[in-house]
């Protein structure tokens, strides 16, 4: 019983310190690619910051690959991306009331 009581205490902390919320959450995933056939330039490390509902950074690996997970479901969000000497088309890209991945 006292076991059983110390789990049921820690869980309850847990709870309190990170919150109630069990809300649902989604991802955004792609790849950052390069169009030009003139050159063969490296798609990695790119920078694409999220803002809206929650704003952070993430870097592309390689391939230009990225994904963006732990969303909430249903908020707004802008992806920039970014990096010195590139240019990109489109710039940004918006997903307003993000549903599902």
């Amino acid at each position: 019983m006292k076991k059983f009581f110390a789990a049921c205490i820690s869980v309850f902390a847990c709870l309190f310190i990170y919150g109630f919320s069990f809300a649902e959450t989604v991802s955004i995933s792609g790849a950052v690619t390069n169009f030009s056939s003139s050159s063969n330039l490296a798609l990695d490390d790119i920078t694409i910051e999220i803002t809206g509902t929650m704003n952070f950074q993430v870097k592309t690996g390689k391939n230009g690959k990225y994904k963006i997970s732990g969303l909430e479901k249903g908020g707004t969000y802008t992806l920039t991306v970014s990096k010195p000497g590139y240019d990109f088309v489109p710039v940004t890209k918006l997903f307003e009331n993000l549903g599902k991945n």
